[in-house]
């Protein structure tokens, strides 16, 4: 039990081989440390983490910090089956590293209301998400993306990340991420399925592709209206100076620009909920979708999911972390470690 302390649960730097396992981290930063100076705080933060391993842990309801914060290189390791949620700002959080794709992998994982974001990544490149859930990330100014990605700062880069088979349930957007030019460049997306309308702008497209920006307010919508094929904005798509809000349509025509073929194969699951028990540790997932139908083959390293049952047919898995999520949805008891 890592529990009720005054800055950070688990912290570690320059590690190699580490695994973090089985544990509960709850309540920590208990001191609120924040701001300047005072960044190291998360439920787990490691610097440096090779071929590290982050498995099965309950991390929540830790104050003004993320639940998981991988930090300065983390190549070849992975982060799975955790349970991430009600953390004060993320739930995990990427910084800091310049790969291709696939270096580090993130899946099956339960990451749901967390303050900020589910996922937030900036100045760091090269990680694969599959199979998690990503759920009920609160609207608030600036946040509530379940996915959010942009650059910060010109020490690394901002790209190569690919989001594959995952859920986003309840999330005030889905995903934002930088334009794919300056510091930043190609992100996946595919065979995931999202808890909105086809038509709600809940794909957003930011300015944050370097620092400082490389364009004014008026080059950056310009460049986006070039990739519509558009004259004008409609209404609702610029959110602000920074910031164009996106119909799936419009989102797969954007990166189609960019030659690249994203969510060709997601879907939609209109009024979906996700519910969360934690006396009993049952969450619950409503959908009025077949989850099956935007399924794809499994990641080669992924031959179970979050519940440790094996996934005996490795084509049409599920999104999300739950092999036998079906029509209608499912209930499941998330959490069966220490008490």
């Amino acid at each position: 039990y890592i529990v009720d302390n005054g800055s950070a649960g688990i912290l570690s730097c320059g590690s190699v081989n580490l695994i973090v396992r089985d544990n509960v981290i709850l309540r920590n930063n208990q001191l609120h440390f924040d701001g300047i100076k005072r960044w190291e705080q998360a439920g787990i933060k490691c610097h440096q983490f090779n071929k590290g391993l982050i498995e099965h842990n309950y991390i929540a309801h830790n104050y003004d910090m993320s639940g998981i914060w991988l930090d300065n290189q983390f190549p070849d390791s992975r982060v799975t089956r955790n349970v991430i949620h009600s953390n004060g700002t993320r739930g995990i959080f990427l910084e800091m590293s310049d790969y291709d794709f696939d270096r580090l992998l993130i899946d099956n994982n339960i990451i749901f209301e967390n303050q900020e974001n589910a996922v937030y990544i900036h100045d760091a490149s090269g990680a694969t998400f599959v199979n998690n859930l990503l759920a009920n990330t609160p609207d608030a100014p600036n946040y509530g993306q379940a996915v959010y990605i942009l650059q910060v700062s010109p020490r690394t880069k901002t790209y190569h990340h690919s989001f594959f088979n995952n859920l986003l349930i309840g999330n005030a957007r889905n995903a934002e991420v930088n334009y794919p030019a300056g510091r930043s460049g190609p992100q996946r997306f595919d065979h995931n399925l999202y808890g909105v309308p086809s038509d709600a702008r809940a794909f957003v497209v930011n300015d944050k592709s370097d620092k400082p920006s490389p364009w004014t307010p008026l080059e950056f919508q310009a460049l986006v209206l070039a990739d519509l094929g558009l004259k004008t904005p409609p209404e609702g798509m610029l959110e602000s100076d920074h910031r164009a809000a996106l119909e799936f349509h419009q989102w797969r025509r954007f990166w189609q620009r960019h030659e690249l073929d994203n969510d060709a194969h997601s879907g939609f699951a209109l009024k979906g909920r996700v519910r969360y028990h934690p006396e009993t540790h049952v969450l619950s997932v409503d959908l009025q979708a077949d989850p099956i139908q935007v399924g794809c083959q499994a990641h080669p390293a992924l031959d179970s999911d979050f519940m440790g049952q094996k996934r005996t047919n490795h084509r049409n898995v599920p999104p999300g972390p739950f092999r036998d999520l079906r029509q209608g949805g499912g209930r499941f008891v998330i959490w069966q470690g220490l008490p």
